[in-house]
């Protein structure tokens, strides 16, 4: 994340991601019929469950004369836990890793309920805004959902 978020998220394409990422990412289609690339770690997956998985979404730009630019337009983090603390705990620390700003505060409060918040933030003037999604379910394990997009 830190390696992401030092590039400006958004300047790097899927094949620097898989390089960088630290462990196997796939390539997937990210809608039916769409060409724009997704790339998909699904290493906690238990009985078809999501327990700890990412998906890393491109845009495709048009450039006169070239192929395509693919920019990462988003990141979907899915973490569960047995516990609402340590769920939320991991969840708060993926944000910061993100780059949501300590004075944001914990991305949910101490006794254990649903959450359903957006974070906005700028880092600087050069980068585009950062809008964060943050639910946090109990099913049949406690799982954070962590969406973080891009505003220009």
């Amino acid at each position: 994340m830190k390696t992401l978020r030092d590039r400006g998220w958004i300047d790097i394409t899927p094949d620097e991601l898989v390089r960088i990422w630290p462990t196997a990412l796939v390539q997937l289609e990210c809608e039916l019929g769409d060409n724009r690339p997704c790339l998909y770690g699904g290493r906690g997956r238990v009985r078809d469950y999501c327990e700890c998985c990412e998906t890393f979404d491109f845009d495709l730009i048009p450039r006169p004369g070239a192929p395509p630019q693919r920019h990462l337009r988003s990141v979907f983090l899915f973490y569960s836990a047995e516990t609402y603390a340590e769920a939320e705990s991991v969840g708060t620390q993926l944000a910061r890793a993100m780059g949501l700003p300590e004075s944001s505060g914990r991305i949910g409060p101490p006794p254990p309920q649903p959450v359903d918040r957006q974070f906005n933030w700028t880092e600087n003037s050069t980068l585009p805004r950062r809008i964060l999604d943050v639910q946090v379910s109990h099913e049949r394990l406690w799982t954070v959902y962590l969406a973080l997009g891009f505003q220009p």
